[in-house]
């Protein structure tokens, strides 16, 4: 059990930090998993009473937030990968291909469905990612979009070079893409103009540019404010996987966090608009486990550099959001985690914000500035006895202690002093 001396502990180094952020505002805290799955079993996780903004009996679709896949989304062009040489197109594979009227019709009837109220005014995220909005981000397993545009130049036009055929498949394809996103949720807006529309991880961040010294690629992302100007809010979602170490998930987080305040502050330059900033996170490391009892939930430390620096970063909210994959399997782990660990710490996330930003109305703190010392409220959680207390809990994965002393470097340090 985690001891609640500890997590009080923690709050009040929270309470401290708050201080010093700059027009501090309560965060809204979003239950995006549809556990109604686990209510029809009688498995109660009740997020709402943690002070989360939950859909109506913890459905996918509701009145306060909707996802909308790509499946959804009239007729979002992209391929399937069949085998290594084969790749199945879907409404033409392309974005060049798109034939608007129909796709409209396909659109609204998918936006009647799954928001049925004309006046619905919560969030509205779009997550469509087979493909990148600029040509040459297109790499991995994207590159078939890339020699696909230029298979297409070269039939229209044989007598093309290579390089001809590729200039001109970025420049159509550059063009179609921006066109789909931007036409897309145009019509959104204009069908439920109360929502809060945006794209779900548009911009362009990844744990593993670390290698490289660049979690986030500004360059590829100041190219994409043309389409976020077309949206209400960008949604992030610094998610957390398998493999590096503590400190490089840290500077992950924090930079996709700077990454979307930095593209707030230049779409209000640019364009003078004001955008929110609402993040994804989980609260699993890979809900995709076959084996769920296996399923490695956030630690404190996790918790602590993406839910409360989400907080720090003053954002407008986060959202929690998790597979549908084994959900059935996995409801009373999720249960047990939320009520033990997850929801008492989102409960007192949303406290702690409601106090200052009710202060702030009230005229007080006025003065509030944010201290240029690197914070470091989540790096005092690592300590042998925290590490050691968590993975009694058996919430988070095999071999706990061995990994996350590992993943925290204190094993290098304190190897000679471990108890027997």
């Amino acid at each position: 059990m985690i001891r609640k001396s500890n997590v009080l502990k923690a709050l009040v180094l929270l309470i401290n930090i708050f201080l010093k952020i700059k027009y501090a505002k309560g965060t809204l805290f979003y239950w995006n998993i549809p556990t109604n799955k686990c209510l029809k079993n009688g498995i109660n996780i009740l997020p709402k009473q943690y002070g989360m903004i939950v859909n109506r009996n913890e459905t996918f679709y509701g009145k306060k937030i909707v996802l909308f896949y790509e499946k959804d989304v009239g007729l979002y062009p992209y391929y399937i990968k069949v085998n290594a040489s084969y790749y199945k197109e879907v409404n033409g594979g392309l974005p060049q291909n798109v034939n608007y009227p129909a796709h409209f019709i396909k659109l609204r009837e998918s936006i009647k469905r799954i928001i049925p109220r004309k006046h619905y005014n919560g969030l509205a995220i779009i997550d469509i990612e087979a493909w990148r909005v600029k040509f040459d981000t297109n790499w991995g397993d994207q590159r078939i979009y890339i020699n696909k545009s230029i298979e297409r130049e070269k039939v229209l036009n044989k007598s093309l070079t290579y390089q001809e055929a590729r200039k001109l498949a970025e420049k159509n394809f550059n063009k179609a893409a921006s066109k789909f996103f931007t036409e897309t949720i145009d019509e959104c807006k204009k069908m439920r103009p109360n929502a809060t529309w945006g794209f779900y991880d548009l911009t362009l961040c990844n744990e593993k540019g670390g290698v490289k010294g660049k979690y986030c690629f500004t360059k590829h992302n100041n190219k994409l404010l043309s389409v976020f100007k077309h949206a209400d809010a960008i949604f992030p979602s610094p998610y957390l996987y398998q493999g590096k170490n503590y400190s490089v998930k840290e500077e992950f987080v924090k930079t996709a966090l700077q990454e979307a305040q930095r593209l707030v502050h230049r779409l209000k330059k640019k364009y003078n608009v004001t955008r929110k900033i609402y993040v994804y996170n989980k609260f699993e490391i890979d809900p995709y486990n076959k084996n769920v009892t296996d399923i490695e939930f956030y630690d404190p430390y996790y918790l602590c550099i993406t839910y409360w620096r989400s907080v720090e970063f003053n954002v407008d909210g986060v959202i929690t959001w998790s597979s549908t994959k084994n959900l059935s399997e996995r409801c009373p782990f999720i249960r047990n985690y939320t009520k033990r660990v997850f929801g008492p710490y989102i409960r007192e996330l949303h406290n702690i914000t409601n106090w200052f930003h009710n202060k702030l109305i009230e005229g007080k703190y006025k003065r509030i500035s944010r201290s240029n010392k690197e914070l470091d409220i989540c790096k005092s959680l690592l300590t042998y006895d925290n590490i050691k207390m968590w993975c009694d809990t058996n919430f988070y994965g095999p071999n706990c202690l061995e990994r996350k002393l590992n993943s925290s470097g204190i094993i290098n340090n304190t190897i000679s002093s471990f108890p027997n």
